[in-house]
């Protein structure tokens, strides 16, 4: 996509003018361009240089960066005060992977009526209402933006006090009761930047790819491990030679309760609650800040943008 094309685009929507006056601001079009770090930058200070000339905003990416870029945003702006939704695009790209094709494909056969134009008006509608914070809209779905994952938009019913939601459209907008709101106050974000260098391995019974990741290139090690049962038996074969690694090491394990760590495990915090792109976005976020281990520890199992299901937003750290 270039410059030109979003303005052509949107002559093809006159809905969205009935919404609102919608100028289209062109910041990035590569193929990969909203999953580099310096993109999510790029877009997030346009968004803060513009924020008293427009009254929301609504960004538009490719639908496999989606989660990482929206977790990106919710981190860097805090109570903006404004809303920020994104919108992915309707077919993902032929370059994504066969497991993300095959959900979109699930999710668009129980909701045959979804089509990226209504994505896109309820999205700049959502952009106008009682909203301060960030959000993704998915066909007639607000979420919060660390709260966002595909496989799960078919599958939970709105619900106002559900914090994952920030609104639905049906026969009208209604919005949770959990989300931030609109404000006049806003505090310009002290962070903004993330450190790229981190490896990402997917441990399996039997296999754990650990062997592969060269500690002295990296700043950082994220974990995922498949299942709570696993996470024990992998901490005790394996959490001796982690706690060596001179890096800090997210160990996630979703639904995972660790009841006590163990002395040589100071620079492993292992995480059971949220999703894996928040926080995977959230590590790169807080190791552009510090290496310490307690601190890295102590961010990491705060919540910042209501990435474990609360509805926490922080102005600072």
């Amino acid at each position: 996509m270039e410059a030109g094309d979003m303005k052509r685009w949107l002559s093809l929507i006159p809905e969205v003018t009935i919404i609102g006056d919608v100028e289209p601001i062109f910041v990035d079009g590569g193929h990969e361009a909203m999953s580099a770090p310096e993109v999510w930058q790029k877009v997030a200070q346009e968004i803060v240089s513009k924020r008293e000339e427009y009254d929301g905003f609504v960004v538009l990416t490719s639908f496999d960066t989606l989660a990482y870029s929206a977790s990106a945003l919710s981190y860097m702006l805090g109570r903006f005060g404004k809303p920020v939704i994104f919108a992915g695009s309707f077919i993902p790209e032929d370059a994504i992977e066969k497991e993300m094709r095959r959900k979109f494909a699930a999710f668009l056969e129980k909701n045959k009526t979804f089509t990226m134009k209504s994505t896109l008006i309820n999205a700049v509608q959502s952009a106008t209402m009682d909203i301060g914070e960030v959000g993704v809209m998915f066909g007639n779905v607000l979420l919060r933006a660390t709260r966002a994952q595909i496989e799960r938009f078919s599958k939970i019913d709105f619900d106002e006090d559900n914090t994952n939601f920030l609104g639905k459209v049906d026969f009208s907008f209604r919005l949770s009761q959990s989300r931030v709101k609109r404000s006049d106050a806003f505090q310009k974000p002290m962070v903004e930047k993330f450190e790229a260098r981190i490896a990402s391995v997917h441990v399996h019974p039997g296999e754990n790819g650990l062997e592969n990741v060269n500690s002295s290139l990296v700043k950082g090690l994220f974990v995922q491990c498949p299942f709570v049962g696993f996470l024990h038996s992998f901490l005790r074969g394996e959490g001796a030679v982690l706690g060596k690694l001179p890096v800090p090491v997210i160990v996630y394990n979703k639904g995972a309760l660790l009841k006590k760590e163990d002395e040589s495990m100071k620079n492993i915090t292992v995480l059971g609650d949220g999703f894996y792109e928040p926080l995977f976005v959230k590590f790169m976020w807080v190791l552009s800040q510090t290496s310490d281990f307690q601190h890295i520890k102590k961010i990491m199992r705060t919540e910042y943008a209501g990435e474990f299901g609360g509805s926490h937003i922080r102005d600072k750290i």
